[in-house]
């Protein structure tokens, strides 16, 4: 063929329709506006060897009952040739290869049609070029049926496509995209790449930018990987959903979205390997059931490597989750500080009415803060066990059934919002650590609350862990030692006075608090006193000064300090609270 070549028929009822095209300038199949129904195969072969050439189906929709093949390539030394579609659908298979054009545009390509089951689908188009500033523009490749998508995007400098989707999510589909731009200056620009069953994998490399808008399987794998090598200037990724979602994106120079929220939401694993330069990338980071109804009890897990942000899920009242496990974190934190950045990770678990577990002990933040918050009693009825990071943490209790709080080393923070019902003990670890009453917390009579400091300077402020009549409720503290700060409430300056009586014969605690407590001739409710009994030291402080255990007083045993008569505490305030200094035990 020479010149301009067109072929308008628009009906082939029956047979394939086969079509072998080189040397022509122009090529146009189909007439616009109009459909192109075959009965059978579309075969198409075109070799574009003339410079400026344009090779076009113009047909509206070109649909074929059996798979469409096309094999379309410019010829050695062309490189300025172009080629064109509108819809082109099979009812079975889409197979297609380009190779060298310049500038390709299509509308929607792929498969669709009223068979579905009977009749398995697929969709591998490939596109590659050598030529310089080669352009990719497209609508739509997807898929309606149980079949697989593979696109591969080879040499072009710009891809902008739309969509390449799976149309029915409830199928067994898996889609494959590869990237691989020109280089430096490259982009690639999706609004969306989502998948049925058997997950979405995207792999883009030798790229400036790149930006997905949606890139989802519900039900399935989403993984996300830009290399190792040549850095990718910018990426903007609006939403990863999957059944386990992975982002390796480590060669990722500044952070994700200009700095906004990535959406990732997943049922069970999260992968999220990233860049740390002077920033890191902010994520909002969900744990979601993938479809309505699904209650099957899952452990969920976190690897998060240079992350910052928050971790929460649907309020969802039945939510699946049973735990949540959080490991990795930040692998460059000096040039954070010295950047004025921070790498702070929060919890937001009141969507988990099923959590039993929250456990960070895996995560290194040093960076950064990592904060715990729970649900409130009902919605955290039956979280049992929280473990902080490696690092800093800042946890807010604010349901009711803990057994156990370890923070781990770090300078940490621990809040207690509401009254524990189960003996509860809370391990602050290495560190200047600080535990404190709030907003409505009480003691359960007979209910152990037992505190472990761990090493450093830490600080108690206990001033609402009342005690009862009958000494029933207490807060323990088992390593008291010199630094340490305890407030019990003092609304004055607190002060240390240690009652010398000797009520170790006392048959029990009470009669042993309100002994040492009569024995004076007054008392106040600002200083805190100590008693000995038992080989263990108690402070008490006696709010309406009557002499006697009431539940307006403070009573805090300090285990196993049996130096009594070394104890000594200076009087310190700070940020407005009243504390006793330990400056000898």
């Amino acid at each position: 063929m020479q010149g301009d070549v067109a072929y308008s028929d628009t009906i082939a009822p029956t047979g394939d329709f086969n079509v072998n095209a080189s040397g022509y300038k122009n090529l146009n199949i189909g007439v616009a506006g109009e459909t192109m129904d075959i009965g059978g195969a579309a075969n198409l072969n075109f070799t574009a060897d003339s410079a400026n050439s344009l090779t076009k189906i113009s047909s509206e929709f070109f649909m074929t009952q059996k798979d469409i093949n096309i094999d379309a390539r410019a010829a050695d030394g062309v490189t300025d040739a172009q080629f064109e579609s509108r819809a082109m659908h099979s009812y079975k298979g889409f197979n297609a290869s380009f190779k060298n054009f310049k500038d390709i545009t299509f509308y929607n390509i792929g498969t669709e049609g009223p068979i579905y089951n009977t009749i398995p689908k697929h969709v591998a188009v490939d596109f590659q070029t050598n030529v310089a500033d080669a352009r990719i523009t497209g609508a739509d490749i997807t898929s309606d049926g149980d079949g697989n998508i593979k696109a591969n995007f080879i040499g072009q400098k710009t891809l902008n496509v739309v969509r390449i989707a799976e149309t029915n999510g409830t199928y067994n589909s898996r889609i494959d995209v590869n990237i691989k731009g020109s280089g430096v200056g490259a982009t690639a620009d999706f609004n969306a790449i989502t998948a049925g069953k058997n997950g979405v994998f995207v792999q883009a490399e030798n790229l400036s930018y790149l930006r997905i808008g949606n890139l989802v399987s519900a039900y399935g794998e989403t993984v996300l990987d830009t290399g190792t090598h040549g850095y990718l200037n910018n990426l903007t990724l609006d939403n990863a959903v999957g059944y386990n979602v992975t982002l390796n994106i480590q060669n990722v120079i500044a952070p994700l979205n200009n700095g906004n929220d990535v959406n990732v939401a997943a049922l069970k694993n999260i992968v999220i390997n990233g860049y740390a330069g002077d920033s890191v990338s902010k994520y909002l980071i969900a744990f979601i059931a993938p479809v309505s109804g699904y209650r099957d009890p899952v452990d969920g897990v976190a690897k998060l490597t240079n992350v910052k942000g928050t971790i929460t899920g649907n309020p969802t009242p039945d939510h699946i989750l049973k735990t949540m496990t959080v490991k990795g974190g930040i692998t460059n934190p000096d040039s954070l500080i010295a950047a004025g950045e921070n790498s702070d990770l929060s919890v937001d678990a009141s969507p988990f009415y099923n959590l039993t577990s929250i456990d960070f002990s895996e995560y290194n933040n040093v960076s950064g803060v990592t904060s715990i918050n729970t649900g409130d009693a009902i919605q955290s009825a039956k979280l049992l066990t929280i473990k902080g990071s490696m690092t800093k943490d800042d946890i807010t209790v604010n349901s009711t059934n803990l057994k156990l709080v370890d923070t781990g080393a770090g300078d940490d923070k621990v809040k207690f919002t509401i009254t524990q019902t189960k003996d509860i003990t809370v391990n602050l670890g290495a560190g200047n650590d600080e535990i404190k009453f709030d907003g409505a917390t009480e003691l359960t009579a007979n209910k152990k609350f037992q505190i472990s400091g761990g090493e450093g300077n830490d600080t108690f402020i206990l001033g609402l862990a009342k005690t009862d009549a009958d000494a029933s409720k207490y807060v323990t503290i088992t390593d008291a030692s010199r630094g340490d700060k305890i407030s019990l409430g003092s609304t004055g300056t607190a002060r240390l006075q240690k009652i010398s009586l000797n009520v170790d014969s006392r048959a029990d605690l009470k009669t042993a608090i309100n002994d040492a407590l009569s024995s004076l001739s007054s008392t106040d409710a600002d200083t805190i006193y100590a008693v000995y009994y038992g080989n263990d030291t108690y402070l008490v402080r006696d709010d309406n000064g009557n002499k006697t255990l009431d539940n307006n007083d403070n009573l805090v045993k300090l285990a196993g300090l049996s130096n009594f008569d070394l104890l000594s505490a200076n009087s310190l305030t700070q940020g407005g609270v009243n504390y006793i200094e330990i400056t000898n035990a």
